[in-house]
C-alpha cells in the first residue's frame, strides 16, 4: 500500500505540474531549437550579402573601430546614438562583418549597421527588435513577458521540467532488478492501443533524452535569472556552453535540437494519455454500472 501511494505522489507530481507549465515549456523547447538553428535563420532573415564580408586576402588589415562607426553613422542617420561595436566573429549575430549598434531615432529599439571591416564600406542596417529572430529570442528567454516576469516564469518552466524529469524517471524505473531495466531500455512492443501506446512512446523518447533535457532544464533555470548567475560569474560561459551543446561541440547541438523539438510531443504525447486513461475510467463505470441495474 505504501509502494502503491508513493507512486501515486510520484505521479501527481508528474503530471500535475507538467499539464499546467508544459505549454509554455513546449514554447521555451521549440524556440530554443530555433535558436540553435540561428545561422540559417539570419541568412534567410538578414540576407548573406549583409551578414558575410569577402575573404580577406594578403596583408589586408581592418580598419579601426572608430572607422566603422563613422561610417555607419554617415551611411545611416537613423543610427542615432552608437552604443558600441562588435568585431567580426565576435557578436551574438554571426557575421564576418564588422558590426555598429546603437540606438535607432525615435524609438528605444536596436539598429545594427553592417560595416566591410577591411574596406569599410557599409554593407546594411537592420532593427533587432523587428526581425522575426528577436522575437524568438524574447520567447525563448521571457516568453514575450517583460523582463522581470518573463525571467521568472521561464526559470519556474526550468523547475517543473527538473521535477518532471526526475519522477518520470522514476515512474519508468522497473522494479525487479536490471533484467527488467534493460529490457524496458529496449524493447518497444508495436501493437498497442490507446493510452498504453501513447505512454509507451512518451517513456521511450523520455527516457532516451531525461539526461539532455535535465542538463538544458537546470542550466536553464540559471541563464533565466542573471542575479543567480551573479553570484557564480565565472562559471556563466560554463553554463551558457552546457546549455547550447552539453558541452560536446556539434553533437550536442544536435541533441540540444531533437530534446527542444521532443518537449511539445511529450506534452501533447502526455495530454492524450491522461484523455485516453479518463475516457477508460469512464467506459469502466458505465460499464459497471449498467451490469448494477
Amino acid at each position: 500500500m505504501a509502494q502503491y501511494i508513493t507512486r501515486k505522489n510520484w505521479l501527481r507530481l508528474h503530471f500535475w505540474p507538467g499539464i499546467i507549465i508544459g505549454f509554455f515549456i513546449s514554447l521555451i523547447g521549440m524556440s530554443g531549437a530555433v535558436l540553435l538553428l540561428k545561422k540559417p535563420v539570419l541568412e534567410w532573415e538578414i540576407g548573406k550579402a549583409v551578414l558575410y564580408a569577402p575573404p580577406v586576402t594578403g596583408n589586408s588589415a581592418f580598419l579601426s573601430p572608430d572607422v566603422w562607426r563613422q561610417n555607419a553613422q554617415a551611411a545611416y542617420p537613423q543610427l542615432s546614438r552608437v552604443m558600441g561595436e562588435a568585431a567580426p566573429g565576435s557578436g551574438f549575430i554571426p557575421a564576418t562583418n564588422a558590426m555598429v549598434f546603437g540606438s535607432v531615432s525615435h524609438s528605444d529599439k536596436l539598429g545594427i549597421a553592417f560595416i566591410d571591416p577591411v574596406s569599410g564600406t557599409p554593407k546594411g542596417f537592420i532593427v533587432f527588435d523587428d526581425l522575426i529572430f528577436s522575437q524568438v529570442v524574447s520567447l525563448h528567454r521571457t516568453l514575450l513577458l517583460p523582463p522581470v516576469s518573463g525571467g521568472w516564469l521561464v526559470a519556474i518552466c526550468g523547475i517543473v521540467l527538473t521535477l518532471s524529469v526526475i519522477s518520470g524517471i522514476v515512474l519508468w524505473w522497473p522494479r525487479k532488478g536490471w533484467r527488467q531495466f534493460i529490457s524496458a531500455l529496449f524493447l518497444f512492443r508495436p501493437g498497442l492501443q490507446g493510452a498504453a501506446k501513447w505512454r509507451q512512446w512518451h517513456y521511450f523518447f523520455a527516457v532516451y533524452f531525461s539526461l539532455p533535457l535535465l542538463l538544458i532544464a537546470v542550466t536553464g533555470i540559471f541563464l533565466a535569472r542573471p542575479d543567480m548567475l551573479s553570484i557564480i560569474t565565472e562559471y556563466k560561459p560554463l553554463i551558457t556552453q552546457l546549455h547550447r551543446d552539453m558541452g560536446i561541440g556539434i553533437p550536442g547541438i544536435i541533441i540540444a535540437l531533437l530534446s527542444g523539438i521532443l518537449l511539445p510531443l511529450l506534452y501533447i504525447s502526455g495530454i492524450v494519455i491522461w484523455w485516453e486513461k479518463r475516457k477508460h475510467q469512464r467506459n469502466h463505470a458505465s460499464f459497471v454500472n449498467g451490469n448494477i441495474k
